[in-house]
């Protein structure tokens, strides 16, 4: 067993290390399109559920008057 590491062996693990850095982008990249629909999802529904509270009290006022 050698105690230096030779140039090739050093390209090999750069480039497996790269691949791996790759990947890792990729993950992080879905994870965060993932959350932004989730969030968009939610926005959504929330200004849908206002407006129908918003509709619904306007129409009790008005039935009361």
């Amino acid at each position: 067993m050698d105690k230096y590491v030779t140039h090739q062996e050093l390209k090999y693990q750069v480039e497996k290390l790269s691949d791996k850095m790759d990947l890792m982008d990729t993950k992080d990249e879905l994870r965060v399109e993932k959350s932004e629909s989730s969030l968009i999802r939610w926005y959504i529904g929330t200004t849908i559920a206002l407006g129908g509270i918003l509709i619904t009290v306007i129409g009790m006022m008005i039935s009361n008057v």
